[in-house]
């Protein structure tokens, strides 16, 4: 790799900091030297250095003196002439029994015995002759300066190494943080080195820097007395400590705007980086798979890595990219974790994360807000903004500190007006002083800011407090939108945000200091609209759409806690549909945060995908969008909405999903969740798909979706399948595979290698539960796997996912009595969850004890009785003991709901043969007989019937 280090090709934001190369370059040297050599300071003497660039002192075990020289090219002769000019100064200085007078910046020579010396230079030095002569011509130097001075007679035995830039790659390796901080090139796209600090003068770039002091949940301990761990609440040290294990890839912090999730993502970011991750924030461009690839070709393998994601909200494709951070290290058995923030309204589109923690900031958030964590979260916060104001050192803090302690966000603001002389602007001595203003009783930030705001326009009525209101939801603008702004009726209230600071520069365009701004602005005009609120909501989306900047309307919208309480006031897929309906071409982009808006429940997100089809078929030719509507039809499904549509709109869905899955390229998910769907419809796609990417990891969640659909026969991917096993048997992912194989009456021979590799490796892992069920199902007694699934057991016994294991088991005739000890510790937790109607059926057809389920099924009938699975359950009962008395009341129950479905003849069938009473199911019989005719369960039904006709008493 190229360590070059020169103004070109180290960061830009890093030079800016340290003012030139060279100085720079300085800064660099101690970092990369730093870790090897305990107590390395940088040394200053009155801006001189004394041949002395960094030192470590007195107690420090290896006492070394590092001498550091930038040099823009790279010829031995220009490093040979750098040293001769230290050479010269050491000569000349350190002569007598002490420094010379008046430089006392070399005394550091005399304070005892410097063990080494390190000569850095930037130049290259390739070849092992050039540093090797110079080593020995400075080597020498010291030599001879020792000579005949009894106080530096030490210098001789002093050890000398020279360090120059082709010896840096062996550093770099080892502390590979330094590699991609310091040099751009080698970063992984999309990805920036977390202590890569922005010190420009934006707030926004203060707001995430290290010039902002954190106040930590440790730090509060000092004051409040209890640690948030007391609370059951983690601290910053215990939060990493969650991600140095296996069980949790990611940590979603949550919190309403200007509470510190920005803040505290850095923060841990930092502390990572502190105890030797490689911490990066993730860019908006940074790609899941792609990103993840590009980051193990740069990143060592046995390192820990920590992405820091800000604002998702903002990211379409942020849960693809978290599920394949998960992959990615299942896959890998890479380290790779993440922490995200968002706001609480949009968790529920990440939460369905697997191996994910969440981490609230608010007690608003929480079921019980007056619990003590969230009295100890809310004193956490006002001791935040005491921390900040008390920084900032103005006269006005007490009182800034009681109007701004719910938002720390605030503060900041104030803290950075003061910093860069900037607070004198709201403060112009007038009685109509904006700043005292806002300090009054009763007078709130969004009015306070809409009011100067207009008072700078010299307007300050209503209308114009909904312009101000409007214009905050149109930002971030791009330049095209910000010029059309200036030059509209808005134009002098832009004027007016940009002037003060509220909106700043940002890329190409504008952004307002903090989305909290917005939110606070917006809040304000909306409480205050007892009608309006429909139309107000309408001109927003119609001036974004004039400005092309629909995404940002959208985020400002619902983001907002005053919109989203009277969310219910809108119809919103109307007043979306007809936004679009003005520029389809503007709106494209803006689709998948449409797909994801929590404006509106998932069905009417569904709804309005249907109901303009050439602006939807269209915007599906982008990925996200494919992307977004395989999350919204997840979404559904795990609902349970996907069986609840109407006809009419089901079939537009589906329509949809079969032209999407004609579209996919590289991506997955929407073919996924299409094959689930429909099927066979999409099978041609989905073949061509699998085809194409034989050996990707992904290409597992396609062939499992594909199996269990019976969209693709075993046999016609048996290749497909074999290869990718051939490359990921051993990952634990591939249990799903073996599993959809075998249930898809693949032969076990396709597999067996494979299998047998993976249950040596997994054969305990939980996922193993569907590897077992599916193997005994279709394999029965191919080949035993008694030991593998006891051993299994002795982990799981007790765990949900031990039912499947359980009725597989039971079903190939594994015997009761091999598990019933484990059914026993699985019923004593688990008896009247819905998945131990698996359980309770198989047990019975096998043969085992009814007495020892009797309770548990019964209690599990009370809670389950009109569930679609009880039919199963009390069949079960009624042909094993035919004691109808007993499971009466739940038969009572059951008949309304699923009495006339065609497969419930088993139960009816059941209740007859057991002698139950017939005038119970005698109506629901001749509804039954009329609406399936035709049933193959028609004929035994009336049989039974008639059987228990002339056996009734007379």
């Amino acid at each position: 790799m190229d360590f070059r280090f020169t103004a070109q090709s180290i960061d830009p934001t890093l030079l800016a900091r340290h003012g030139d190369a060279p100085a720079a370059f300085q800064r660099f040297a101690w970092e990369v030297l730093a870790p090897d050599y305990p107590g390395l300071e940088p040394y200053r003497a009155a801006g001189k250095d004394g041949a002395v660039d960094h030192l470590a002192p007195l107690w420090a075990p290896d006492r070394v003196v590092v001498e550091v020289k930038h040099t823009a090219h790279g010829d031995e002769k220009t490093v040979k002439d750098q040293w001769g000019e230290v050479e010269d100064k050491l000569a000349a200085n350190l002569a007598g029994s002490e420094p010379l007078s008046g430089q006392g910046q070399y005394r550091v020579w005399y304070h005892g015995p410097i063990m080494r010396y390190v000569f850095v230079t930037s130049a290259e030095l390739r070849t092992p002759r050039m540093p090797e002569d110079l080593r020995s011509d400075i080597k020498s130097f010291f030599t001879q300066l020792g000579t005949g001075h009894p106080t530096l007679a030490w210098l001789p035995d002093m050890e000398v190494e020279v360090v120059s830039a082709a010896s840096f790659e062996e550093r770099m390796r080892r502390y590979p943080h330094l590699a991609f901080k310091w040099f751009p090139h080698l970063r992984p796209s999309g990805l920036l080195p977390v202590d890569v600090v922005q010190r420009g003068r934006s707030f926004a770039e203060y707001l995430s820097s290290e010039a902002l002091p954190y106040y930590s949940r440790i730090d509060h301990r000092a004051e409040d007395g209890s640690s948030a761990k007391d609370h059951g609440l983690a601290d910053e040290e215990e939060l990493l400590s969650d991600l140095d294990g296996p069980d949790i890839v990611g940590l979603v912090i949550t919190g309403f705007g200007g509470l510190g999730k920005t803040r505290l993502g850095l923060e841990l970011g930092l502390r990572a980086r502190d105890n030797g991750w490689i911490a990066f924030g993730a860019a908006k461009q940074f790609d899941g798979h792609r990103g993840l690839e590009a980051l193990a070709a740069r990143v060592p393998a046995d390192a820990k890595t920590l992405l820091v994601f800000d604002y998702v909200e903002d990211r379409v494709d942020f849960t693809l990219v978290a599920e394949s951070i998960a992959e990615f290290c299942d896959q890998t058995g890479r380290h790779v974790r993440y922490v995200a923030n968002c706001r609480p309204h949009f968790y529920p589109e990440v939460q369905h994360l697997d191996r994910h923690k969440r981490i609230a900031l608010s007690g608003r958030e929480a079921s019980r807000p007056s619990s003590p964590a969230a009295a100890w979260l809310e004193s956490y916060r006002i001791a935040t903004t005491g921390h900040i104001l008390r920084l900032a050192q103005s006269p006005r803090a007490k009182d800034m500190l009681s109007r701004f302690a719910p938002a720390p966000v605030l503060a900041v603001f104030l803290l950075y007006l003061e910093r860069e002389n900037r607070l004198a602007t709201f403060d112009e001595g007038t009685e109509d002083d904006p700043l005292n203003a806002l300090l009054g009783e009763g007078q709130d930030f969004g009015k306070w800011v809409s009011r100067h705001i207009r008072r700078k326009t010299f307007g300050n009525g209503t209308e114009r407090a909904a312009d101000v209101a409007l214009l905050t939801a149109l930002f971030p603008t791009n330049r095209a939108a910000a010029s059309a702004l200036a030059f509209s009726d808005l134009g002098d209230l832009f004027d007016a945000l940009v002037t003060d600071g509220w909106a700043e520069a940002h890329n190409d365009g504008y952004r307002l200091i903090h989305d909290v701004l917005a939110d606070q602005i917006l809040a304000d005009h909306i409480s205050g609209l007892t009608v309006g609120f429909a139309p107000f909501v309408e001109k927003v989306f119609r001036r974004a759409t004039e400005l092309a900047s629909p995404i940002s309307a959208l985020l400002a919208l619902q983001r907002n806690p005053a919109v989203l309480e009277r969310a219910g006031e809108i119809d919103w897929v109307a007043a979306l549909s007809k936004a679009i309906a003005i520029d389809h071409h503007c709106w494209r982009p803006a689709a998948g945060a449409v797909l994801q808006t929590p404006l509106m429940p998932p069905e009417r997100r569904l709804d309005l995908v249907t109901r303009d089809p050439d602006y939807w078929r269209a915007a599906l030719s982008d990925p996200d969008t494919r992307d977004g509507l395989a999350r919204l039809i997840r979404e559904c499904d795990r609902l349970g909405l996907a069986y609840r549509l109407a006809d009419a709109l089901r079939e537009r869905v589906e329509a949809l999903l079969e032209h999407a899955a004609g579209l996919v390229a590289d991506d997955s998910l929407i073919l996924n969740w299409a094959l689930r769907i429909i099927g066979a419809r999409v099978s041609e796609p989905a073949i061509a798909w699998l085809r194409r990417r034989p050996v990707d990891f992904e290409t597992h969640y396609v062939l499992v979706a594909a199996l269990k659909s019976k969209a693709v026969a075993a046999d016609d991917v048996e290749d497909i399948v074999t290869i990718w096993l051939d490359q990921f048997s051993r990952n634990q992912p591939a249990s799903h595979l073996l599993g959809a194989w075998l249930d898809a009456g693949g032969t076990y021979a396709v597999i067996g290698r494979s299998l047998d590799e993976w249950l040596s490796l997994h054969r305990t892992a939980i996922v193993a539960a569907f590897v077992y069920r599916a193997f005994l199902q279709s394999c029965g007694g191919q080949r035993s796997i008694a030991d593998a699934v006891h051993a299994w057991l002795g982990e799981h016994a007790a765990k949900p996912e031990a039912s499947f294991v359980y009725k597989a088991w039971l079903d190939a005739g594994g015997g009761h009595q091999a598990i019933a000890d484990a059914v026993r510790i699985w019923l004593g937790q688990h008896a009247a969850m819905q998945s131990a109607s698996f359980v309770y059926p198989a047990w019975i057809a096998a043969g085992g004890p009814v007495d020892m389920i009797r309770d548990d099924l019964f209690r599990w009938l009370h809670v389950h009785a009109t569930s679609n699975v009880a039919s199963y359950v009390l069949g079960a009962w009624l042909k094993a003991r035919g004691d109808t008395r007993a499971v009466s009341q739940a038969l009572r129950a059951w008949l309304p709901v699923h009495g006339t479905k065609e497969n419930s003849a088993i139960v009816l069938q059941a209740w007859l043969g057991a002698g139950g009473d017939r005038s119970v199911v005698a109506e629901v019989i001749a509804q039954w007989t009329k609406l399936h005719p035709d049933s193959r369960f028609h004929r035994r039904l009336v049989k039974k019937w008639r059987r228990a006709e002339e056996l009734a008493p007379t």
